[in-house]
């Protein structure tokens, strides 16, 4: 039961990543990011992956920080950053079990700077690299659904890059 109950999590968490991705509003990305942070520690936690459930509720708490910052329209200062990894790295250092829990500390540090920073074109970009380190956990811990759908997101992710650039693109050739 534990495992269907995570694989039905992951595909949840999946649609909020899809959902963060296809929208241009900073506040939108960062609630859909806490929605799926939300589900993926749920995902993690019935597959008894300690360090998949640590670093998303880091995850929860990044983005409710991040949120408020958006909100009073002010930018993120680099502390709460720097803050944010190192807990990432702490997390990591007392949940390790093999190699492959570096790969969420990874994917959770890269998407911290991604949503830190203030360019979308950014966030689609660290899209990628953090899907590769999902997927290796994932493959991991077990989690089919999780590998699979990380791999379709792959996909997804890259073609919302080129989609994002090639409007940029028009968008600054109409505007010369």
């Amino acid at each position: 039961m534990n495992f269907i109950l995570s694989q039905i999590f992951v595909l949840l968490g999946i649609v909020f990543i899809i959902l963060s991705l296809w929208s241009r509003d900073k506040q939108k990305i960062l609630i859909f990011c806490l929605i799926s942070s939300v589900m993926f520690a749920l995902q993690y936690f019935f597959l008894n992956a300690l360090e998949g459930v640590v670093i998303n509720a880091l995850g929860i708490l990044r983005a409710i920080w991040f949120f408020i910052y958006d909100k009073k329209e002010k930018p993120i200062p680099l502390y709460p950053l720097i803050i944010l990894i190192v807990l990432f790295a702490i997390a990591t250092i007392f949940t390790y079990e093999s190699i492959f829990c570096l790969a969420p500390f990874i994917a959770a540090s890269v998407l911290t700077y991604s949503v830190w920073d203030h360019r979308v074109l950014i966030y689609k970009f660290c899209a990628i690299p953090i899907s590769i380190c999902w997927i290796i956990y994932n493959v991991y811990v077990g989690s089919v659904f999780g590998y699979i759908s990380d791999s379709v997101l792959l996909i997804i992710e890259i073609s919302a890059l080129i989609e994002y650039i090639i409007r940029m693109n028009r968008y600054k050739k109409l505007h010369k």
